[in-house]
């Protein structure tokens, strides 16, 4: 005899089979579902790519940007740079200026011949537009003069009258000297124009015999120059010598007389006693008077 099932067990199951049949959607439905779905996550997936894209080419921007406001910063600390150095710079070359001007002063006051070349060189460095600039230019005109003047003296020494007189000519024209640098240079050239001409008019009258007018011509030259090295001298005192030699007994009788004279007549019997011994050789007659009066 089988088991029977309580009837509320049937009822029950019956009921809920009826209801699973009713809920369950149709297999249409739900693959139509799935689609949608499937597409909704590849949309989700597209877009979270774009975003992706988009983060990553705001980090891009956002790194370019910040190399341009470093480059900015950079550029912005450069001009801040050079706007304070050329702030200084007047500062600083105004001292600069200042140096080179007061060691070519240190040259040129100190006569430091040897620098002058330097002193030029520094002097010619100031700008234009120093304050130092009119007085630079006053020096580098003094120097010029100074230069000229000197170039004349050794012209003048080597026996370049012309050359040596134009020179000082040309520098009082120039009007840069002081005056009494300018007295100065009127002194030389007037000294340097009397030895030449009493040098000329010495040997014009030995030429023409008038012995005793040259012996007192280069007498003069022998006066008024007293630089041993310079030329007009050198041949004054070598023309008066031979001059001296050949009439050396009436010499040495002038000189005996101008050695019981004045302090300088004694002077001038002693230089021409100096100019005889230097041209009378040992074994001449003479020779031994002029030692002996020269020692007196």
């Amino acid at each position: 005899m089988r088991a029977r099932v309580p009837l509320v067990l049937v009822v029950a199951a019956t009921l809920t089979a009826a209801g699973w049949a009713q809920d369950a959607p149709p297999a249409s439905t739900r693959r139509a579902e799935a689609t949608r779905r499937g597409a909704e996550a590849e949309g989700l997936a597209g877009e979270l790519a774009r975003l992706r894209r988009a983060i990553a080419d705001l980090r891009a921007q956002l790194a370019l940007q910040n190399r341009r406001l470093d480059e900015q910063a950079r550029a912005l600390a450069e001009l801040r740079r050079l706007v304070r150095a050329l702030q200084e710079s007047p500062q600083r070359e105004a001292i600069a200026e200042e140096r080179r001007y007061r060691e070519a002063v240190r040259i040129l006051v100190g006569r430091r011949l040897a620098e002058y070349p330097r002193a030029k060189e520094l002097l010619a460095s100031i700008p234009a537009n120093s304050p130092l600039r009119k007085d630079a230019e006053a020096l580098l005109a003094w120097l010029g003069a100074d230069l000229r003047v000197r170039a004349a003296q050794q012209a003048y020494d080597e026996g370049r009258a012309s050359e040596a007189l134009a020179a000082l000519e040309e520098v009082l024209r120039l009007g840069v000297l002081g005056p009494n640098a300018r007295e100065g240079v009127r002194v030389r050239r007037e000294r340097f124009a009397r030895v030449v001409r009493a040098f000329e008019r010495g040997r014009e009258l030995q030429r023409q015999g008038e012995l005793e007018g040259a012996r007192k011509a280069y007498a003069e030259v022998l006066a008024l120059e007293r630089n041993g090295m310079n030329r007009f001298r050198r041949d004054a005192r070598q023309a008066l010598a031979q001059l001296l030699a050949a009439a050396s007994g009436q010499v040495l009788d002038e000189c005996a007389e101008l050695a019981r004279g004045t302090a300088e007549h004694r002077a001038r019997a002693r230089e021409t006693l100096d100019l005889l011994l230097d041209a009378l050789p040992p074994t001449h007659p003479h020779r031994a008077r002029a030692e002996a009066l020269s020692a007196e």
